[in-house]
């Protein structure tokens, strides 16, 4: 490793910049290609975690029409109550334990990704600063990786690998899932040219690779044989999105059906007062009292 180096310390960053140079050091290739060899190495040590992730999306998707006519069945009663709502908890739960569901393995690769992100894109930006030879680790027109592409390949070369990758379901949905979110994606992918022109050439190195490797394990996942080995189902053909409301929307429908069953229930005291009719006649008391002579006024003299 070169003397700056050792300034580093700890830090995730500071890590990420260490194992680069490291690849560099000891292999002799040149830092572009250090940059590719440590996102492989990484996307190969969590590729457990991606098929695992894989599975659940998949699990997800199969169990989501039954979760979806469950959710149907509820609303569509409108005597429906918060015994109602625990038989539709319990019966929900059942349905992700038949289908092998756990709600928490999407979260799984995203949790362990993203702070690799963070520390590759904060530690390639600081590169240059602290190996000097990372200026001219490049090949081809990308020879600084320090400096922005002035020809805009890269950045394009990553928005499209982006956008493949969305298509794929490589970020981890499936095709027709949550399509609201994936139009989100998509415009993401073609803003990312022009908000991205500006960063360091490095930085698209390491992007364009780690998109690169997601479409490949996304067409070797697709394989009906592979997914058969690694327990994927197949995802149902045409299946809706579950629909859920927000926040603001269950506290609308919640306070719109609590005024409901209140006003049922002064209806119902009202109607039933106006039915009320008394069956026995008014009792009459046993004992009666004669009231006293009233006395009378003496004429005065």
């Amino acid at each position: 490793m070169e003397a700056t180096s050792t300034a580093l310390g700890w830090y995730p960053s500071h890590l990420v910049m260490q194992a680069i140079d490291g690849i560099h050091t000891f292999t002799g290739v040149p830092y572009w290609e250090a940059i590719v060899c440590f996102t492989l190495a990484f996307r190969v040590v969590v590729l457990p975690l991606s098929i695992t992730t894989a599975q659940g999306s998949a699990r997800m998707a199969a169990v989501r029409p039954h979760l979806q006519k469950l959710s149907d069945r509820i609303k569509s009663n409108p005597n429906s109550d918060s015994r109602s709502t625990q038989q539709m908890a319990l019966e929900s739960r059942a349905l992700m334990k038949q289908y092998k569901v756990n709600p928490f393995t999407a979260l799984a690769m995203p949790f362990v990704q993203l702070p690799i992100f963070m520390s590759c894109f904060f530690g390639l930006q600081a590169m240059a600063t602290h190996f000097p030879g990372y200026a001219t680790g490049g090949t081809l027109w990308f020879v600084d990786l320090s400096a922005a592409d002035p020809y805009l390949i890269l950045p394009a070369a990553n928005a499209l690998s982006f956008l493949l990758m969305i298509e794929l379901g490589a970020d981890g949905l499936q095709t027709g899932d949550q399509d609201t979110f994936k139009w989100v994606m998509r415009g993401l992918a073609v803003a990312m040219t022009p908000l991205t022109m500006s960063m360091s050439q490095g930085l698209f190195v390491y992007w364009s690779t780690n998109n690169v490797f997601s479409i490949a394990q996304a067409l070797f996942l697709r394989n009906e044989a592979v997914r058969k080995y690694l327990d994927i189902p197949k995802p149902p053909l045409n299946a809706a999105p579950l629909k859920m409301s927000n926040p603001i929307t269950r506290l609308q429908e919640a306070w719109k059906k609590e005024r409901l069953v209140g006003e049922r229930a002064k209806a119902e005291v009202v109607d039933g007062a106006k039915a009320f009719t008394p069956t026995t006649p008014a009792i009459k008391p046993a004992v009666t009292f004669a009231q006293p002579p009233k006395k009378k006024r003496e004429k005065a003299v």
